[in-house]
């Protein structure tokens, strides 16, 4: 059994447009159910056990390609369309695998080491996400999906 849904945003790929669909699949002979959105097959990928550093000046979780390389809550979510606390960002998921699935960036410094992000950068991130969740459950989102990025 197939079921389409649809994760409200604004796409910054199409002129700040809104939607995206994604199926969920139920298997009736396990019962397992898992969710598919074949947009995500065009993203970039890493290749595993590389790390590869992405230029600053390339990096669209960086400024200043932030605010336009990245989607937007629609304004009945979000006013501002993104929700910000200190340096942190959260915007919707440009590949989304639920209704609801945010991305929050904790600082706008290119950083990929863990070990270089100090305790008010993971404070920001941390208040940003939870306004997020609040506001998920606000809104009455049946299921929230968050990712943690660093530039």
């Amino acid at each position: 059994m197939k079921r389409e849904e649809i994760s409200k945003f604004l796409d910054p790929t199409k002129a700040f447009s809104e939607g995206v669909a994604f199926i969920e699949e139920f298997d009736p002979l396990t019962g397992a159910v898992c969710r598919i959105n074949a947009t995500r097959a065009a993203r970039p990928k890493q290749q595993l056990g590389k790390t590869v550093e992405t230029p600053v000046a390339k990096c669209s979780f960086c400024q200043p390609y932030i605010d336009t390389s990245t989607p937007k809550f629609p304004k009945d979510f979000c006013l501002d369309g993104r929700i910000k606390h200190g340096g942190a960002i959260l915007f919707p998921n440009l590949f989304p695998l639920t209704d609801l699935h945010g991305v929050c960036v904790f600082t706008p410094q290119h950083k990929l080491d863990l070990n270089l992000f100090d305790a008010g950068e993971i404070s920001d991130g941390l208040f940003a996400s939870i306004e997020f969740l609040k506001a998920g459950r606000e809104a009455g989102a049946p299921h929230h999906l968050l990712g943690w990025n660093q530039g």
